[in-house]
């Protein structure tokens, strides 16, 4: 993936939400340090990167409850609420994700469904 999107050398974090390796580190530092069930991991030998910690290539959790069932999420529509305002420094609109249970007889249902994709 680093083809299509390289490493960052400085910081882009305000201008497109992106960060360094460094502060990739920092901010799963600071992760853990507030939330006890997030842990780094290694990973496995042939795909680590060598811009991270060996000890730190990605973050996990484990042991966090989940009230909603995979099925609910599956058969849930997403919509999305535009909320006015600016973010620290940078102005600008963000998005405010919902998760609705459909309704019987919902046309529209089926459409927009959530899918769980590649976090890298």
């Amino acid at each position: 993936r680093e083809y299509l999107t390289p490493v960052l050398a400085e910081s882009a974090f305000h201008d497109r939400g992106m960060l360094t390796p460094e502060e990739f580190v920092t901010a799963g530092d600071q992760l853990i340090l507030k939330c006890p069930s997030w842990k780094w991991e290694r990973g496995e030998p042939s795909k680590v990167r060598p811009y991270l910690p060996p000890d730190k290539q990605f973050l996990s959790t484990r042991g966090v409850p989940s009230y909603t069932r995979v099925s609910v999420l599956q058969s849930s529509k997403l919509v999305e609420d535009t909320v006015q305002g600016g973010m620290g420094d940078a102005e600008g609109d963000w998005c405010a994700p919902e998760l609705q249970k459909p309704v019987d007889g919902d046309a529209d249902a089926d459409e927009v469904l959530v899918e769980s994709g590649d976090a890298a």
